[in-house]
């Protein structure tokens, strides 16, 4: 019976040992955004222009290189997005129109300027490039 007892024992406390250990850590995952440039055929003096998410190409994903605009008011430039919020088209990466919403002003010239972005997923801490020369 002693032989029993020793064996019933060992298999408590390893069903007790495992039951509580700590299940591992999910890895993070971290954001990866895209910059999106205007269409240099694009007319900027109209909203709608600047507005519409098909005014946008995609140029690369957004790393260690910053933008190649500044945060001027002349000129729309670029924007940056999550990749969740865009998608592939006939083989091109896209703004999902579904999914992010352009504002746009006037800016301090004829054009109109993205004032902000609305977007479904996480936004990067600088996520709009305006020009400040023409």
């Amino acid at each position: 019976m002693k032989k029993y007892l020793l064996g019933m024992t060992a298999i408590v406390l390893a069903i007790g040992f495992s039951a509580f250990t700590k299940p591992a850590p999910k890895a993070k995952t971290t954001d990866t955004f895209y910059l999106f440039s205007f269409k240099s055929t694009v007319n900027p003096a109209i909203q709608a222009n600047v507005q519409s998410t098909s005014s946008y190409t995609f140029v690369r994903a957004l790393g260690s290189e910053d933008a190649i605009c500044d945060q001027g008011t002349i000129k729309p430039c670029e924007i940056a997005v999550n990749q969740l919020d865009t998608k592939v088209v006939n083989g091109a990466t896209v703004i999902d129109p579904a999914k992010v919403s352009i504002a746009a002003a006037l800016g301090t010239s004829s054009f109109y300027v993205v004032t902000s972005l609305t977007a479904t997923n996480t936004l990067p801490a600088t996520p709009v490039f305006n020009k400040s020369t023409n």
